[in-house]
């Protein structure tokens, strides 16, 4: 029964994992398209490298000791891989010079309060402190991304689009 649990629970946060890895690649993208707001989307596009990072060690975790974690059922691999799908797109549009910088933003923006973004927290049920904190960092982590790109629209959209 573990074994069914882990590999279910292995497979969505595999999937978390890689969808963290495509959107380092929409921040780097814009990174490189936007060159004078390089700090910026460089910031974002490192933490998004260290939350793949954290997925990778909590699936680890999972792997050490199945029987300590429950996953939520709500969250499913097939939902994570649309938003993997649309966040793809959008990088494609970006290196053909399809989205300009404020709708950018409000993209970034909203990938960032995503329901699955907002929830990573509730996606597997466990008493596993280390496992919590790195958790908790990436809600943290997203909450101030979210932050930071508001405050980035309501500056005025600085800059060329």
């Amino acid at each position: 029964m573990f074994k069914k649990v882990s590999e279910n629970i292995h497979d969505v946060l595999k999937t978390m994992e890689e969808l963290e890895k495509m959107i380092e690649e929409l921040y780097m993208t814009c990174s490189q398209i936007w060159s004078f707001d390089n700090g910026f989307w460089t910031h974002m596009e490192l933490a998004e490298r260290k939350h793949a990072r954290n997925m990778n060690k909590m699936i680890k975790m999972i792997s050490e000791k199945p029987e300590s974690f429950v996953l939520n059922p709500q969250f499913k691999s097939a939902a994570i891989k649309t938003a993997f799908a649309g966040i793809k797109w959008h990088i494609q549009r970006l290196k053909k010079n399809e989205i300009a910088r404020e709708k950018m933003l409000y993209i970034s923006r909203d990938i960032e309060q995503s329901l699955l973004e907002k929830n990573y927290n509730k996606v597997v049920r466990t008493n596993d402190a280390a496992f919590e904190s790195l958790m908790n960092e990436i809600v943290s982590d997203t909450a101030a991304h979210h932050d930071q790109l508001n405050k980035k629209i309501e500056e005025g959209l600085k800059g060329p689009n």
